[in-house]
């Protein structure tokens, strides 16, 4: 494993973690205080009691993860564009790529044009969103694997899925599908 890909796993477990560690709920007497850098300053309604390690931030609560139950590939995609607005043109594109490509699958250029937009899409969504974690990489995750369906050796989309699974895989959770 190359330095670089370590210190990027490192980095984002380290996110996921702190990001998890957060719930909508305080505990019922709690006199410990979370020490926090800028880069994890709480809101109002944050604390640090939750075990689960892929918990979303208490901004990105939906329905679909209340209860624990954490949504599917398609439903965090579909969450994403709603959670964080800025989102909306990429997802667009991404739409109509797939459509374009739905028409004339046997299209090279109309493939490229699809694994393009779905690694804009989805870095965007990775690394650029206000997501919370469990959207986040579930999201970004379902559009790099329809890019790999389309291209199995696209090398962005590859590298990219490749980094969330082992992610999922470092932290000893499911790889969702």
């Amino acid at each position: 494993m190359s330095f670089h890909r370590y210190c990027t796993i490192a980095l984002t477990a380290g996110v996921v973690f702190v990001a998890g560690c957060s719930s909508n709920t305080a505990p019922a007497a709690s006199t410990n205080k979370s020490t926090t850098t800028a880069a994890q300053k709480p809101n109002a309604n944050t604390t640090f009691n939750s075990p689960s390690l892929m918990a979303s931030s208490p901004s990105s609560s939906s329905p679909a993860q209340s209860g624990g139950k954490k949504p599917s590939l398609e439903q965090a995609l579909a969450e994403a564009p709603k959670q964080d607005p800025s989102l909306k043109s990429l997802d667009t594109a991404y739409q109509a790529a797939a459509m374009a490509l739905k028409a004339n699958p046997t299209s090279k250029s109309l493939q490229k044009a699809f694994t393009d937009a779905a690694y804009a899409y989805g870095s965007k969504i990775e690394y650029g969103s206000s997501l919370g974690t469990v959207v986040r990489y579930r999201a970004s995750l379902c559009v790099y694997q329809a890019a790999l369906k389309v291209n199995p050796n696209d090398p962005k989309c590859k590298k990219e899925a490749d980094q969330i699974i082992a992610i999922y895989q470092e932290m000893n959770e499911q790889v969702p599908s």
